[in-house]
């Protein structure tokens, strides 16, 4: 029981490792393959690790989960590091053009943070729903609809995450991220 919460530990610290690395590499006015492999090799290990405390597909799961968790946390702290902290103090020393700009850019990066985590993962649940019903419509067995629908679960989170990263405008990063979760239900809805 020890060693699987060292190993657990273990697979965490790498998870966050994986993460900063890929920033890092992401981040690079180059590209660097030797930077992005080796970061998406420590997120891979972190993986197998999760996998040899449980059973392979709970282990598995777990760490997907574990990961999208982590790499929210990661751009909640980026983002909350970016945001302007001396907004108030320096107010009165701006104009109000400026200030009213600033809490603009302010709002657009809260609304990137629910689009990135809290309103993703929503969209991302209507679509493991769906899945979820279509697979037991079409008579697979529970027990592996359930696996599979806890490991989609995490990918499709992080695929819409990714979609909302990419350089489109506010408007249509909500708008597929929307889409994505009303055309889910409406499946759902047809399904049940």
């Amino acid at each position: 029981m020890a060693s699987d919460l060292v190993i657990r530990l273990l697979a965490i610290a790498i998870t966050l490792a994986g993460f900063g690395v890929l920033l890092y590499a992401w981040q690079r006015a180059t590209r660097s393959w030797p930077l992005l492999g080796l970061a998406w090799g420590l997120l891979v290990t972190a993986l197998i690790l999760w996998s040899a405390t449980s059973a392979s597909d709970k282990g598995v799961a777990l760490g997907l989960v574990a990961g999208v968790l982590i790499a929210l946390a990661v751009l909640t702290v980026r983002t909350l590091r970016e945001t302007p902290r001396t907004l108030r103090r320096t107010r009165e020393a701006q104009n109000t053009a400026q200030a009213a700009v600033e809490e603009l850019q302010l709002i657009r990066r809260l609304w990137l943070f629910m689009l990135y985590g809290p309103l993703a993962g929503l969209a991302s649940m209507a679509l493991c729903s769906a899945a979820f019903v279509l697979f037991q419509e079409v008579g697979l067995e529970h027990t592996a609809n359930v696996t599979i629908v806890f490991l989609l679960f995490p990918i499709a989170w992080s695929c819409i995450a990714v979609g909302v990263g990419y350089p489109i405008g506010l408007l249509r990063k909500t708008t597929s991220v929307f889409v994505t979760g009303l055309v889910s239900l409406a499946c759902l809805w047809a399904l049940a």
